[in-house]
């Protein structure tokens, strides 16, 4: 298992916001890469220490395996947009149970 931190995370995220993949992404969905940037730093928790907040800072903690949660804001033109997602890696059934009563 690979081990990586929630930082180094984040930092990958902002280094496609500023590199070539952009760039592609860009090309393949008709999107002027000069006015798309990230509107504040990509956030990556994970394990029984999140914080619910849409700004703030990424920790060196490593990733953990059970759930993750990440937070990504944009700016393209004057438009913003933030997204944050849960993901849940081999959930318990109690976990699949509060997702499906919440999305099902």
């Amino acid at each position: 298992e690979t081990k990586i931190s929630h930082s180094a995370i984040g930092e990958k995220i902002e280094r496609f916001m500023e590199g070539k993949d952009l760039e592609k992404f860009c090309k393949q969905n008709n999107i002027d890469p000069s006015v798309a940037e990230l509107a504040i730093a990509p956030m990556i928790q994970s394990g029984d220490k999140v914080k619910l907040a849409i700004i703030g800072t990424n920790d060196s903690n490593e990733l953990h395996s059970d759930s993750v949660l990440i937070t990504i804001a944009t700016k393209y033109h004057d438009y913003g947009c933030s997204a944050a997602r849960t993901l849940l890696i081999d959930p318990e059934e109690s976990q699949k149970k509060a997702y499906l009563s919440l999305y099902g």
